[in-house]
């Protein structure tokens, strides 16, 4: 049933389903692909997520090739377009598909791209994110490409000027200031961080110990 399904779909990406879990013939690695297409979105959609979360499962898993990702459900391709961000090597192999994504009318469809790039960089990734990141109107997926920029900061002076632009913009003690802080790996640009938010803080003592 439908359920099953779903909670079958379910362990397997919380790592709780033994590989026999479908069939003592075929492990679940072999079958996890068939439910891609299934006619219940939720079936489909849990198995493009139990592939993104298991360490064992990956593209070579998925049945819906990457160029047809677009034709499925928004809430399914949040996730199929995630197995392509999972390994560094697949997205660059697929880039064209990150970009078609990137300007998908759904927001949780760019959203899902969003997420799956914050660890991931690649030459040339930097001009898709930073034009991407200007005609992006969604305040969430902003801010997880904001994550991303972050994270690799220092890869790319258009990524260090919107975010610490954003930091400052955003409010003391905010979730976004938090995520920024936690996704940077510079620590010159921590310092400068730990600046602005004393700066705004304690504007009067600031200006002060800067003499």
């Amino acid at each position: 049933s439908q359920g099953e399904l779903r909670s079958a779909t379910l362990l397997i990406g919380l790592k709780k389903a033994p590989n026999t879990l479908f069939s003592g013939r075929f492990p679940v690695s072999d079958v996890i692909g068939d439910l891609n297409t299934h006619p219940d979105p939720v079936v489909s959609q849990y198995s493009f997520w139990a592939t993104v979360e298991h360490p064992d499962l990956g593209l070579d898993n998925v049945r819906v090739p990457p160029a047809q990702f677009s034709q499925l459900p928004p809430n399914v391709q949040g996730w199929a377009y995630r197995t392509l961000t999972k390994d560094g090597s697949k997205a660059v192999a697929h880039y064209d598909a990150i970009v078609g994504a990137s300007e998908s009318v759904h927001p949780e469809v760019r959203e899902g791209v969003a997420i799956g790039l914050r660890d991931i960089y690649y030459d040339s990734l930097d001009v898709t994110v930073a034009d991407w990141f200007v005609d992006e109107r969604d305040p969430a997926v902003r801010d997880r490409l904001l994550e991303h920029m972050a994270t690799h900061i220092t890869k790319s002076s258009a990524y260090r000027d919107e975010v610490m632009k954003a930091y400052r913009d955003a409010a003391s003690g905010s979730v976004l200031r938090s995520r920024l802080e936690a996704a940077n790996r510079d620590d010159a640009v921590a310092l400068e961080m730990r600046r602005i938010t004393f700066q705004m803080n304690d504007p009067d003592l600031f200006a002060s110990m800067m003499g």
